[in-house]
């Protein structure tokens, strides 16, 4: 399965929890233990539903279960996030447990709040704590995964799996890790280890599925994926993956009924969401501008019957997006705007909130240099550099060299850009952009090097949507 959902599962492998290297539970209640543990062999099924049952019963035979709190926060959301009410709820009961378990749930806070010095203070307190823990490896991974230093991902997985062989869950991440780093034959022997030990488990086949897709065997990425639905047919996730084999051999239509599956059939607000994101794309896919936008009208009318505002926010950035990629920057001005208003409007979580302002001032940003209103965009970008500085994050900065790079390819200076670009998101947005910059150097071959890296990424995203047709009119100049 794509990370996401399936990466932070990961986290819930079984462990022998009474062991003295391994981090202990604290309840009162031997039966709300059972059904804690049961909650979490149920998210190592991918069975959310199942696991927030058994983990709601946890903190109702115990309400002050901690790591039941904890975990049902990740359980509401499919580990996509975390649901703010169970996590603060396990923060206030921290004091009240093993001090491992504290320094968890405070890693899990300072993850979800994005407080870099936190997350590694609660890191390493935790590995010294827990050397022989594999899940605790696992939790260190999550960090470096999240800010893309794969190569630490791959020590710590390593390091699970040496602690313990039989340990899947640890093999499926360590695949995820050099399938990042593009080390493809080590990623295939991890995935087919993770298979072998759990052959008949959905995830095994759905994560092989998403090696085999990403390296363009698409008829054998979707028979294991049909396989994963096979065993489990509310295993909604593999429609993503199927959808994706489907758009890349360029069977839209498959593709975006798939996508709908997605949205349809899962009991996940988060992955409706990302599905109508998903059906969008095709549209952007097929050139088809003004259908992609009728459909994120649906995705913030559904948040506004929904009324989670995030969605109202995030739904009209992606208007903004979508017409400023498709070359009508001045009217994807209007949209983000909203959704900058929208963010000074609406009350958020303080968390949230602060982060959203980031957020927004980083899409004013964009806005105005992709508009080449250069003189309020170099305004604008030393009040976002004032703001990082103060309280931004890894994921802020890299969006801001985005901008920035962008910015400088507007402004002729293709080897700061560069810079800037090499500093930002390692996605397929940035690479084309990269080869916009080459290519304004009449360098065609260098262009052609990151106009194929985007055509030649198969995991499908709305921003990938904007940019690979513009990629595949590079590469036929």
């Amino acid at each position: 399965m794509m990370l996401g959902a399936a990466l932070f599962m990961l986290l819930l492998a079984p462990a022998a929890l009474t062991a003295q290297e391994k981090m202990p539970v604290t309840t009162v209640s031997p039966e709300a233990e059972k059904q804690f543990i049961e909650g979490k062999n149920q998210f190592l099924l991918m069975h959310f539903p199942e696991a927030v049952d058994h983990l709601t019963k946890a903190v109702e035979l115990d309400p002050s279960f901690a790591q039941a709190h904890l975990y049902l926060a990740i359980a509401k959301t499919g580990w996509t996030g975390l649901d703010t009410k169970h996590l603060n709820k396990a923060v206030t009961l921290a004091n009240e447990v093993a001090k491992g378990e504290k320094h968890l749930i405070h890693y899990a806070k300072a993850m979800n709040d994005e407080d870099q010095d936190k997350i590694s203070l609660y890191r390493d307190n935790l590995i010294e704590m827990y050397p022989k823990d594999e899940m605790v490896r696992v939790w260190a991974a999550m960090y470096h995964y999240a800010s893309q230093q794969y190569d630490k991902v791959i020590k710590h997985m390593q390091k699970a799996v040496d602690i313990n062989d039989s340990f899947h869950a640890g093999y499926n991440l360590l695949g995820y890790g050099y399938m990042e780093t593009g080390e493809m034959q080590k990623a295939e022997k991890a995935f087919k280890k993770y298979l072998e030990l759990i052959p008949e488990n959905a995830n095994a086949h759905d994560s092989y599925a998403e090696f085999l897709l990403r390296n363009g065997q698409f008829d054998e990425s979707i028979e294991h994926y049909n396989k994963a639905l096979e065993i489990n047919p509310t295993f909604t996730a593999s429609h993503k993956g199927l959808a994706d084999n489907y758009l890349f051999k360029g069977d839209l239509t498959m593709a975006r009924q798939h996508y709908q599956k997605l949205t349809k059939n899962n009991s996940s607000t988060v992955d409706k969401f990302n599905g109508m994101l998903y059906e969008a794309s095709v549209d952007l896919h097929e050139d088809n501008t003004g259908s992609a936008l009728a459909t994120i009208d649906k995705y913030i009318m559904m948040a506004e019957e929904k009324d989670i505002p995030y969605y109202q926010i995030y739904g009209n950035a992606y208007k903004g997006h979508i017409l400023t990629e498709t070359g009508k920057a001045h009217e994807g001005m209007k949209y983000y705007q909203k959704a900058i208003d929208l963010v000074a409007e609406t009350d958020l979580d303080p968390v949230m909130k602060r982060n959203m302002e980031t957020q927004a001032q980083l899409w004013e940003f964009y806005a105005l240099a992709s508009n080449k209103e250069m003189e309020k965009a170099e305004k604008v970008m030393k009040k976002c550099e004032n703001t990082l500085n103060e309280q931004g994050n890894s994921q802020h900065w890299k969006t801001y060299h985005q901008v920035r790079g962008i910015m400088d390819l507007h402004r002729g200076l293709y080897d700061q850009a560069r810079q800037h670009l090499a500093k930002a998101h390692n996605t397929p947005e940035t690479w084309y952009y990269t080869a916009l910059t080459w290519e304004k150097e009449g360098q065609r071959d260098k262009a052609r090097k990151w106009y194929q890296k985007v055509t030649n990424h198969y995991q499908n995203t709305i921003e990938l949507g904007t940019v690979r047709n513009k990629a595949m009119a590079g590469l036929e100049k």
